[in-house]
């Protein structure tokens, strides 16, 4: 579905610029965007397929520590400086 209104909004519109400019080669969409959608879907998929081994509330508990995962993997490939603010 996306890819048709994404064909539909380039050939319509001026909102994708890069697609008419051409600026977006063949080998990119190959190289860059392929592997990535192909690992979204590969964590929709396994994402889902989690609710049959483990408790919903567990699943939720996981859910709720994702800030403080994402936050720990921040300082420790040094995107972030931690501080404590005074």
């Amino acid at each position: 579905f996306a890819s048709i209104l994404t064909q539909i909004l380039s050939r319509t519109t001026n909102l994708l610029p890069s697609v008419k400019e051409g600026r977006v080669s063949q080998a990119d969409y190959f190289r860059k965007f392929v592997p990535m959608s192909f690992l979204f879907a590969a964590s929709l998929v396994l994402g889902n397929s989690a609710y049959k081994f483990i408790s919903v509330a567990f699943i939720q508990m996981l859910k709720s520590s994702t800030p403080v995962i994402v936050l720990i993997l921040t300082f420790i490939v040094g995107r972030e400086k931690p501080s404590i603010a005074q």
